[in-house]
């Protein structure tokens, strides 16, 4: 049996490492059955220009290796489309996750292997509807989480670990219909995905390799996606409350009077939503500590006395006019409650209040660099000039 190809879309830094791990293999050959797909024309040039070569900087240790890669789906030598058997997504963003795989989609068959790396929640959703909306056509998807904090960028094609390797990254098998999964099955489909498919596999050998950048945890769907909510629900509360408080830090934010009340109704209302959304949850072991809002808020209080000093993640994207996370924390609650036909006021307030604070800052923004503008080209006038000379 020959080595698998596995193709690598992305250019979020836990790519560059699951790359690195792949080709670690002792199966793989000096250039390794691990293809980069690249964004466009342009990044290969630039990829070629650098010898072909990823890089994996750990302290004051540099790894280098060479790998294949391309900006087009696979064709064959008359121009023939490959199938692509084996995929990992691993994106910066929402919609680079939704454009790489659409332009894959006639590569990928029902019976493609497909981890998607850290997505945001909604990616699912979305794929299912707009990108593969008849399930038997979908490909075997499967969610890996983790590294976020412990693998940052270097370059435009390398990756530093900051935190002590490997690397944990919990991996789950995706139901093709997530509205008809039983976690009662979800174990025994998942020791069946272990088995047979091919990626992951590739993954739990991961295991076995001493030196392992990424040490992987499989588990059910159902797990996997408690947790996720838990940190779905307590970000949700947190961070725009954070945000329209203006507070410079997570600490601030609980010298705020009855800021707890309001902490306390957005768990409340988001449980109720998930609940409806998600009605595997209460089968889930430890379901109690996300679906019990008491529970719930002393893991919320827990998490900012334990980054109290650090600067809210939302109010900074505000301030530095990046992409606010509120569309996938507040608006997927919204839109959930939304399909399920429920009433989600608070998260939707919130999620108006936080988007028009954003728009706030950038008009302000743009009309001081228009001022700016306008100030400068004003002072270049004939009489501007005849006026600082005559002062």
């Amino acid at each position: 049996m020959g080595i698998p190809w596995v193709y690598m879309l992305g250019s979020a830094p836990i790519g560059r490492l699951l790359s690195f791990q792949l080709a670690k293999a002792a199966s793989q050959p000096l250039v390794p059955h691990v293809v980069l797909l690249l964004q466009d024309a342009n990044k290969m040039e630039r990829f070629l220009e650098g010898q072909s070569q990823l890089t994996v900087h750990e302290g004051e240790q540099e790894r280098r290796q060479q790998f294949m890669a391309s900006c087009m789906p696979p064709v064959t030598s008359s121009g023939e489309k490959i199938g692509i058997e084996n995929m990992v997504v691993a994106e910066t963003g929402q919609q680079a996750f939704s454009v790489g795989l659409k332009k894959y989609k006639e590569s990928l068959t029902a019976a493609s292997a497909v981890v998607l790396v850290n997505p945001r929640f909604g990616l699912v959703h979305h794929l299912y509807k707009h990108v593969w909306p008849e399930a038997a056509e979908r490909p075997k998807l499967y969610l890996a989480t983790g590294g976020q904090q412990e693998v940052w960028r270097r370059g435009e094609f390398g990756a530093e670990l900051r935190g002590r390797t490997p690397v944990r990254l919990t991996v789950s098998a995706i139901p093709r219909e997530i509205e008809k999964y039983e976690h009662a099955a979800g174990q025994e489909r998942l020791e069946a995905e272990l088995a047979s498919a091919e990626l992951l596999r590739m993954f739990g050998d991961f295991c076995s390799d001493p030196g392992a950048l990424v040490q992987p945890v499989f588990v059910t769907y159902g797990a996997h996606m408690l947790g996720r909510l838990e940190q779905l629900l307590i970000a949700a509360a947190v961070e725009p409350v954070a945000a329209l408080y203006g507070c410079s830090s997570y600490g601030e934010l609980l010298n705020i009077k009855e800021v707890d009340r309001v902490l306390r109704a957005l768990l409340a209302e988001g449980i109720r939503v998930i609940r409806a959304a998600y009605p595997f949850l209460p089968t889930v072991e430890g379901h109690e500590a996300v679906l019990n809002v008491d529970i719930l808020y002393k893991q919320l209080l827990a998490q900012v006395q334990a980054k109290s000093a650090r600067r809210p993640r939302m109010g900074q994207s505000i301030a530095e006019l990046n992409i606010t996370p509120v569309r996938t924390t507040c608006g997927f609650l919204t839109s959930l409650a939304r399909k399920h036909k429920l009433h989600a006021p608070l998260h939707f307030l919130i999620s108006s209040l936080v988007r028009g604070k954003t728009e706030l800052r950038k008009n302000r923004l743009f009309q001081q660099i228009d001022l700016e503008q306008l100030d400068a080209i004003r002072s270049t006038t004939p009489i501007a000039i005849k006026e600082r000379q005559s002062a």
